[in-house]
């Protein structure tokens, strides 16, 4: 029988996680999963090309649905990097879809060439062939929980969105403030001109979380964290048949 911790909510009482009643998230997950969450299991947020200014709702388990804000409490946030010798186009018939170097923290990669990402030549702007890009893309994750989930959903943040993230949680730390210690709204700006034409991420601030509110997001957050963590370790895997995270090599978005 689950003991039922009185509390008194104010930001969340209209959150899901509220009618949790003192359950350990993690012990769910472990029992129903084995531990093992992959990011294909989260509902997808995806950022549509063409410099849309609404999301698309991916939910694996119900209707997808169109927002044009996101509103909810950040509980973990990761770096990521990939680099493909080959362009897909280019890529051997058999040839693994993973991908030649991967870094889970944007740090440190691992295969070839391997090392520091934040000294590596394929980590500049404009290495990328016929671009101004980065030949290893970079990619910021952001795990939110929202008010109709009690699993997190996730967003891939593009290079272009990872700027106006760290701003904006540079802001919270300059007043002491954790991602986690505050709701936060995500919504698309869209940029470019002519032909091209893209969408990054902005962020705001909503209301700040304390008291009792604060320490069920903080119960939650320290239950799940483990199996989110381990979800990004696996490298992305481009195009169709390979056992992973499947996206498109270009922007690093779900196909």
């Amino acid at each position: 029988m689950v003991k039922e911790t009185s509390v008194t909510l104010a930001t969340l009482s209209d959150y899901r996680i509220a009618g949790l009643g003192g359950q350990n998230v993690q012990q769910i997950v472990e029992a129903n999963t084995g531990g093992a969450i992959t990011l294909g299991d989260l509902t997808q947020i995806v950022i549509p090309s063409g410099g849309s200014t609404t999301f698309e709702v991916v939910n694996p388990i119900g209707e997808d649905t169109e927002e044009k804000e996101i509103e909810g409490v950040l509980i973990y946030w990761n770096d990521r990097r990939s680099y493909w010798m080959r362009g897909l186009d280019d890529a051997e018939e058999g040839e693994t879809n993973s991908p030649d170097c991967f870094s889970s923290n944007g740090k440190e990669g691992i295969g070839s060439p391997g090392g520091d990402c934040r000294t590596c030549p394929l980590a500049a702007w404009g290495s990328a062939p016929g671009s101004n890009g980065q030949a290893c893309k970079s990619q910021r994750l952001f795990f939110m929980l929202t008010k109709r989930s009690i699993m997190p959903v996730i967003m891939r943040g593009a290079p272009t969105s990872i700027s106006p993230s760290k701003k904006y949680l540079f802001g919270l730390a300059s007043e002491m403030v954790p991602y986690w210690g505050i709701t936060t709204k995500i919504s698309l700006k869209k940029q470019g001109s002519g032909a091209i034409k893209y969408s990054t991420l902005e962020f705001n601030a909503g209301t700040r979380i304390s008291g009792d509110d604060l320490a069920l997001v903080e119960s939650y957050r320290n239950d799940l964290l483990p199996a989110l963590e381990a979800s990004t370790v696996n490298p992305p895997a481009r195009g169709n048949g390979a056992g992973g995270d499947v996206v498109d090599q270009d922007n690093l978005t779900e196909l």
